[in-house]
């Protein structure tokens, strides 16, 4: 088995999506993700010291929770259900949305949001984020999402690309990555 990677491939500090398996009980993969899961591409490339956010983490914060539990130190929820004030912004080496990005109402309100995100992120930090959506509720094309990413962030990368029909699981950087 080859392996080559291009520039959709790298995902942070030389972590490719090859090391990230899908958790699908009727068939794992060790080549391509199936299904990602952000919580595993965070607990993957974090480092145990770094500083996460979850940027609509619900109120009872499970991925927070998972995290912490599973010995990351600087972990931190932020919800509209439950808003942390204490966040600091400009902070975190990683921020991620999982399953929460569909729910705004509008374009114009999920450009202003990401902006927002990118704002809590430190000048190295990533960005993780997939955009499960019903169709039918918002027409937002996953090249009209790449296109915002774009605007806000120097850096947008995608997993999953290869497989049909899936929503990409979008990596950003507000600076891009120069490092080997």
């Amino acid at each position: 088995m080859t392996n080559s990677m291009n520039n959709d491939d790298i995902v942070y500090k030389g972590i490719n999506r090859q090391k990230i398996i899908a958790s699908d009980k009727k068939k794992k993969s060790q080549t391509t993700v199936k299904k990602p899961k952000i919580i595993e591409l965070v607990e993957a490339v974090a480092g145990k010291n770094m500083t996460i956010l979850d940027f609509g983490c619900g109120y009872e914060q499970p991925h927070v929770n998972r995290l912490t539990q599973n010995g990351f130190k600087n972990v931190h929820g932020h919800d509209f259900s439950c808003p942390n004030p204490n966040i600091k912004r400009g902070h975190f080496d990683i921020v991620y949305a999982n399953d929460v990005l569909h729910i705004l109402p509008s374009d114009h309100a999920l450009y202003l949001t990401l902006m927002d995100i990118a704002g809590y992120l430190n000048p190295t930090g990533v960005f993780y984020c997939n955009f499960n959506y019903p169709r039918a509720l918002r027409k937002t094309s996953n090249k009209q999402m790449k296109g915002f990413l774009k605007e806000i962030f120097s850096e947008v990368f995608t997993l999953n690309t290869d497989v049909p029909n899936k929503m990409p699981l979008w990596g950003c950087r507000l600076e891009e990555d120069v490092t080997e």
